[in-house]
């Protein structure tokens, strides 16, 4: 203790506060101005409706407590926009720090990459890699060649286009005269009768038959049954 009475000894360190740390406790501050704020608000509103019904040195008295009320509210928001102002450049320096320290992050992360990819492209060949390419284009080919000759029929022999067009036309013929055939089968006997009559009689002369001529018209019936009636 005598010893440390002489040569003292050093005082802890108080971390240094942060940014962010900053920032928070600026918003605490303006959080309590809003408060202060609001309260005084408030009592301003009642003075307001007791002043409405009072009179003499009563209103004057309110009156005076109302301008003080007054004054001290535009004070704690002039200290309010002070300290709104003060946090907004604490959070621009922060937001400017964190973009330097991902920036330098996105730098170190690059520097690994490319150190990464050198040693992998050591261990590539260009010039294999473009025979291998070839060498698979050519086995595909012969694959492709090999498929279209065991693609092809056996004993088949060479016909010419014409020919197989007459052939499907005699095709097409052929199924017309079967379709009448099949048609005139399902026709009952009784009506292939050849003494049947092609057509029906006539009607007899004497016969009236009315037409589109000599049909009455509806207006001289309806004069006819009048006369009657």
């Amino acid at each position: 203790m005598a010893l440390r009475r002489i040569v003292g000894h050093s005082k802890p360190k108080v971390p240094t506060p942060t940014l962010e740390d900053t920032s928070k406790r600026m918003e605490g501050m303006g959080n309590s101005m809003d408060a202060k704020i609001a309260a005084q608000q408030a009592e301003l509103k009642k003075i307001k409706i007791k002043l409405k019904g009072a009179k003499g040195a009563t209103a004057a008295s309110l009156k005076k407590r109302a301008m003080v009320i007054l004054r001290r509210i535009k004070q704690y928001e002039k200290q309010r926009d002070q300290l709104a102002n003060q946090q907004f450049n604490i959070d621009q320096q922060a937001f400017g720090m964190e973009s330097m320290k991902a920036t330098l992050e996105t730098v170190q992360t690059m520097k690994e990459t490319k150190k990464v990819m050198k040693k992998q492209m050591k261990k590539i060949n260009i010039d294999k890699i473009e025979d291998l390419k070839d060498d698979i284009d050519e086995l595909l080919e012969d694959n492709d060649e090999i498929q279209e000759i065991l693609g092809n029929s056996y004993n088949m022999d060479d016909v010419s286009e014409s020919e197989l067009d007459a052939e499907l036309e005699a095709l097409d013929e052929f199924d017309i005269e079967l379709d009448n055939e099949e048609a005139i089968d399902e026709v009952p006997d009784y009506l292939l009768d050849s003494n049947l009559p092609s057509s029906l009689p006539a009607a007899p002369a004497d016969q009236f038959v009315p037409t589109a001529s000599n049909a009455p018209e509806k207006k001289e019936e309806v004069k006819v049954a009048t006369s009657f009636s």
